[in-house]
């Protein structure tokens, strides 16, 4: 919704909070959803993304499966 309204650091914002608190975010799109466009390049955003997937690669195999 943030970014939709053109602030790119509130959009941030609420996904680092969603990370912090275990919300859901979709990491099979984080990457390449097109709606997340305008957050590419922001460093803030990058790092976020890097976390998801690190933490992704580093959960047991049998958890990465769920859906």
């Amino acid at each position: 919704m943030y970014l939709a309204l053109g602030d790119k650091e509130r959009a941030v914002d609420e996904m680092e909070r969603a990370y912090r608190e275990r919300a859901e975010l979709d990491v099979n799109l984080v990457k390449v959803d097109p709606l997340l466009d305008d957050l590419r390049g922001n460093p803030r955003f990058e790092a976020l993304v890097q976390k998801v997937f690190d933490a992704k690669k580093a959960e047991p195999e049998s958890q990465q499966s769920l859906p």
